[in-house]
């Protein structure tokens, strides 16, 4: 393998492996100054003529980022997936919005209920109604 091709390829690899923009000195930062900037330029638009890699000019600027994929058989699979997922959470939500609704009706149907303090002095008015009654 020449030093040009391994060049490529370790830029390749490092382009690919990152998937975001890079500008030409963020490639010799993340490759190794070792390659040197006119090799690692030169792979860069090696690759661009490959279609690998896009380059976008933004002012005197350019900067490369990897083509995307779009494998619509596998995009498909995710999106599928994705489904699946959002179904299972809702089904676990409307069980616990089910939950909810049970435990809110038993707690109103039990803050009707007197509390033991309340029996009590309930009680003892009644007693003391009794007492009077009683006297006269």
């Amino acid at each position: 393998m020449s030093a040009k091709s391994s060049v490529a390829k370790i830029v390749q690899e490092f382009m690919l492996k990152a998937n975001r923009p890079y500008a030409i000195n963020d490639v010799v930062e993340g490759c190794g100054k070792e390659l040197g900037k006119a090799a690692i330029q030169k792979s860069l638009d090696s690759l661009v003529d490959k279609e690998i890699l896009i380059m976008k000019m933004y002012g005197k600027n350019k900067i490369y980022f990897p083509k995307q994929n779009s494998n619509s058989a596998e995009l498909k699979k995710d999106v599928l997936l994705m489904k699946q997922k959002v179904a299972q959470a809702r089904q676990v939500l409307k069980s616990k919005e089910n939950q909810l609704s049970e435990m809110q009706t038993k707690l109103r149907s039990l803050s009707k209920i007197k509390t033991l303090a309340q029996l009590e002095e309930e009680r003892e008015s009644l007693m003391d109604d009794i007492k009077i009654s009683m006297k006269n």
